[in-house]
């Protein structure tokens, strides 16, 4: 079932990218003249900012990769050039532009992340600054939060903590990882850690002790570096800030996206812990939780073979809406054809719609509550790819901010 998936989504990805009409072009150094929407959605404000992302830089041959701003309707807003191989963007209210790039590409589950290049997007002459902070292998994503950041990162396991617990003879040898929320200042210093080990106890001892678990992590979370085997038995993969929901009322909290444990958490910034998890069951692999209400959240369910987005109310456990990739005419065809197995995101925007990134194949799209793709758009950077993506152009997420005039932006 899976092989034919594979194959239904290649050959719709053909059909996308050669069948698209003929919409706004772009051309850019080094990039063919490519279409990038259609159809083009004009009565949407803001833009869209799309960060491409770069899995093997040695086999592109370039050293400088853009990050670009779309309009709704397919025009190229502004384009910034980055030194190195970036993966994520996030534009912040003050007008800065954050792009998380690799500082080194060794094996998936374990690159050393952390290099941000911070750019000062709204002044007259752009300031870059850049920050590394490889060592505490930050990674995917950030939010702000009046004067400080939290960040995702992950750290070694120490020893003693392992020999707390009754782990299996062959894991006692690997180092083992785990998530952390770095609390930074404006000065980008590390003022506090929040510990996936100690906020989520009852998870870590599973993730430790129980085979059947372990045996599923380590299909994907196990690399040997050197002769060194590197475990990691979490992956938070988004992480996104409110001051009020109905777990948490009239204060902070993170919501973390678990793409290891299948799951979505609700961490209280006040109280210091862990206050609601989604039920098992209701995700596989997922990326991008993200509230819609005080009440309900969507998320990316990666899910694969094939994949769909879903808004789920947080007080029932109950899935509200799903978008699945489903057509009348050709159910089978469509339904596979709709799949990004790793990376992608969902968005809802300020008019109900949704953005929805298709990582995998460097395509998003608007959806409506209906279903109605309203708007579909291509990745507008196109260097030569390694034949595993060929012939697609990755994209990590694609955020939508209304409000680009004054960067009055939202996160």
């Amino acid at each position: 079932m899976k092989i034919i998936a594979n194959i239904f989504a290649t050959i719709s990805g053909v059909y996308l990218l050669l069948g698209c009409g003929v919409p706004a072009k772009l051309v850019t150094k080094n990039m063919k003249e490519i279409p990038i929407c259609s159809p083009c959605r004009s009565d949407l404000t803001g833009g869209f900012l799309v960060v491409p992302l770069v899995v093997f830089p040695s086999e592109i041959g370039v050293t400088e990769y853009p990050v670009i701003l779309l309009s709704p309707k397919g025009e190229v807003l502004k384009k910034w050039f980055i030194k190195g191989f970036p993966h994520n963007g996030i534009l912040t209210e003050e007008g800065v532009l954050m792009v998380a790039k690799n500082a080194s590409f060794k094996l998936l589950a374990f690159r050393k992340w952390g290099v941000w290049e911070k750019l000062d997007v709204i002044s007259n002459k752009e300031s870059r600054k850049t920050i590394d902070m490889s060592k505490f292998f930050v990674h995917h994503s950030f939010v702000k939060f009046r004067d400080h950041y939290y960040f995702l990162g992950y750290e070694e396991i120490p020893k003693k903590t392992l020999k707390r617990h009754e782990i299996p003879k062959d894991l006692v040898s690997y180092r083992i990882f785990a998530d952390v929320v770095l609390k930074l200042d404006k000065n980008f210093k590390i003022v506090k850690k929040y510990k996936f080990i100690e906020f989520n106890k009852k998870e870590v001892i599973k993730r430790l002790t129980n085979e059947n678990v372990i045996s599923s992590l380590k299909k994907e979370y196990l690399v040997e570096i050197k002769n060194e085997k590197y475990f990691k038995i979490s992956h938070f993969n988004s992480i996104h800030l409110t001051t009020g929901n109905s777990k948490v009322r009239d204060r902070p909290s993170l919501l973390i996206s678990d793409r290891a444990g299948n799951e979505i958490i609700l961490f209280d910034l006040v109280a210091e812990k862990l206050v609601w998890r989604s039920k098992q069951g209701l995700m596989k692999a997922q990326h991008d939780a993200r509230f819609t209400s005080k009440n309900t959240i969507s998320f990316f369910d990666n899910n694969p073979p094939n994949s769909r987005v879903r808004e789920l109310n947080i007080n029932s456990n109950k899935v509200q809406w799903t978008y699945d990739g489903s057509h009348s005419k050709l159910p089978t065809l469509a339904k596979f054809s709709f799949s990004s197995n790793f990376i992608s995101g969902v968005q809802k925007l300020y008019n109900g719609d949704y953005v929805v990134t298709e990582g995998i194949r460097g395509v998003f799209f608007v959806v409506s509550k209906n279903n109605i793709v309203k708007a579909r758009y291509f990745n507008p950077v196109r260097y030569r790819m390694p034949q595993v993506y060929w012939p697609f152009y990755p994209i990590f997420r694609v955020i939508h901010y209304p409000d680009i005039t004054n960067l009055s932006l939202i996160q």
